[in-house]
């Protein structure tokens, strides 16, 4: 370590001081009698002079820059010097190895499981972080730091423990517990933290690890310690921040707290990787690999996969325990999914709702009855990354289908944002809370629905309120700086302002269906609800033509049948054809301008 005699002799004696407990009383005593201040006693002690007790104890020297000693006061009553923890242990046990003094305060990191899958969303940023950590060790460039930051289970250690593997660098990890197996104080984490950068400044291949930074850069906590020296705050953040400018060795930072850092440490990192949940190609395809030998349906792994919260670490896990019930009596598929919503509930996310069987449709681009090719807008939303949608039309023609579509197609969460979400009674929150849509949807990748557009975007001329001119302007702020995907739905062409209109890249009108898509659903309702007379070509010729004069049907319209008659329960042989087609017709019957037109069975 480069100790000089002095130092030597200072962490003989702080050994035996923490050891030996007579040791540490006679100590006592002398303070006492004698009224020495603790740089006074140990120069006593060690036959040297106060001055170079206090020169090799001072923050710039190896001692207290290691990590090995922090000093609370030179002139203390109490003797003031800390040596690091389990270290006195350490040094008076049987050593086989110098390596095994500071195998409590560090680790060579493990190889990294084979995980690429779960990462492959990532691997630009991934052979980024690799080639400069590659380049800076190397070269020997001081103060490299990489922060790898996102919710847990995403794989942030898995990638760090990666990148050093094929860079072929022998990265060490700072311990969280210690030898006797109980979490690691902050405190003590930040010092061996220390200890290793110290060890390792003059090896080229070397890269440290440190995970769960939360605890060690907590406000709250008593971060003057990290410099060795008891102090104010601000003299505690300066020296954090000079760590992180100066330090020898480069190092990679993991946090599933980020928000908890100081924006002072995260300017200071050379790269900030956002390690969150992987997109829904990567979540189907993990799902596949975990539940290759489980009895799991294709249908099923495509609707888990939308669960967009969904981390690698809890489809190993759900599979695993699937595995481990696999001779009770519930299918894989419903102990994968318990054990998914209990997940998203100790985490604060709403549980995924699960289909109740008959209780959706089928959907697909070709029961949107609209003008423009539906497809090629898609396509270019996708293809460019960023736009605007406006989908406008009455309810139930598709308009928050046509916006989880387009989500799925472009492999990024869909975040809806209601009216009765974002606007508030109070002056200048609703402004605010479309600010924060914007933001969280940017910050996620996402694609941003925003429903009941109307109610934001309201004619200013029809303002009757300032407010309602502020938050109108507000929002088109928003879009005009958007860089994502963002769609607007609308019952309201008519109320919008028409600054608004002009906004907006791409205009939707998505009309009732015509006949030949409400045939086509209608024979989807008789496939999955299966009526007793399913099979007579006349009463299903004569259902088809009172669905033929139902020009108002709406997709949504077929869903609410679907849904009525799952709840209601009723056996296949209680159904008829005829109760089917009535059953539209009075869907039918309550839309504006519809109801004069009698359409049904007699």
């Amino acid at each position: 370590m480069g100790l000089n005699d002095t130092e030597c002799e200072i962490l003989e004696f702080l050994t035996l001081y923490t050891s030996n407990y007579s040791f540490e009383k006679l100590l006592s005593e002398v303070r006492e009698s004698c009224d020495l201040a603790s740089a006074e006693i140990v120069a006593l002690a060690l036959n040297r002079t106060t001055g170079e007790i206090q020169n090799a104890l001072s923050h710039g020297e190896t001692l207290v820059r290691s990590g090995l000693v922090t000093v609370s006061s030179y002139n203390s009553r109490d003797l003031g010097f800390d040596l690091l923890d389990s270290l006195a242990s350490q040094l008076l046990g049987t050593l086989n190895s110098p390596d095994r003094i500071f195998a409590g305060f560090f680790r060579d990191a493990p190889v990294p499981e084979e995980n690429q899958l779960a990462l492959s969303h990532l691997e630009p940023d991934i052979e980024r972080v690799k080639a400069l950590l590659l380049q800076a060790a190397g070269d020997g460039v001081q103060g490299v730091n990489i922060l790898l930051y996102g919710p847990p289970g995403t794989g942030k250690t898995q990638i760090a423990r990666r990148v050093a593997y094929e860079a072929e660098l022998h990265a060490r990890e700072v311990n969280h517990e210690d030898d006797n197996g109980s979490p690691m104080e902050p405190h003590r984490r930040q010092r061996a933290y220390q200890l290793c950068q110290y060890l390792l400044r003059r090896t080229k291949d070397a890269l440290i690890v440190f995970d769960e930074i939360e605890d060690v850069f907590d406000a709250s906590s008593d971060a003057a310690q990290f410099g060795g020296h008891h102090r104010s705050k601000n003299r505690g953040k300066a020296w954090t921040n000079q760590m992180l400018e100066e330090n020898p060795v480069p190092a990679i930072w993991i946090t599933n707290h980020w928000d908890q850092l100081d924006p002072a440490y995260l300017r200071r990192f050379d790269y900030a990787l956002e390690v969150g949940h992987p997109p829904r190609s990567v979540r189907r395809a993990l799902l596949a690999r975990a539940c290759e030998d489980l009895d799991v349906t294709e249908a099923w792994l495509d609707y888990t996969a939308g669960r967009d919260a969904l981390t690698p670490a809890e489809i190993s896990r759900a599979a695993r325990v699937a595995r481990l019930l696999r001779n009770g009596p519930d299918a894989p598929e419903l102990v994968m999914a318990n054990h998914l919503d209990q997940q998203a509930e100790l985490q604060g996310r709403p549980p995924m709702i699960t289909p109740r069987g008959l209780d959706a449709l089928d959907y697909g681009l070709e029961y949107l009855n609209t003008d423009t090719p539906v497809e090629a807008v898609v396509q270019d939303l996708v293809a460019g990354g960023q736009g605007t949608l406006l989908a406008y039309g009455p309810p139930g023609t598709g308009k928050t289908a046509l916006a989880h579509h387009l989500a799925e197609h472009a492999d990024r969460p869909l975040r809806k944002r209601t009216a009765s979400e974002l606007i508030s009674p109070y002056v200048g929150v609703t402004e605010k809370n479309l600010a924060q849509a914007f933001r969280e949807t940017r910050k996620e990748g996402a694609v941003l629905l925003l429903d009941e557009a109307d109610s934001f975007l309201t004619a200013r001329s029809r303002a009757r309120q300032t407010w309602e001119m502020t938050q109108t302007n507000e929002l088109l702020v928003q879009i005009e700086a958007f860089d994502g995907i963002l769609i607007c739905a609308t019952n309201c062409l008519e109320a919008l302002d028409p600054a608004a209109l002009r906004r907006f890249d791409h205009k939707l009108e998505l009309r009732p269906l015509d006949h030949q898509q409400r045939a086509q659903l209608f024979d989807q309702l008789v496939s999955r609800l299966q009526p007793s007379d399913a099979e007579d070509r006349a009463a299903l010729d004569t259902a088809h033509a009172i669905v033929r004069q139902l020009d108002s049907l709406t997709p949504g319209d077929f869903a609410t049948v679907l849904r009525s008659q799952s709840l209601r329960g009723t056996p296949s042989a209680g159904l008829t054809l005829q109760a089917l087609a009535n059953a539209l017709v009075a869907e039918h019957r309550i839309k504006p301008g519809a109801g004069a037109r009698r359409a049904g069975f007699a």
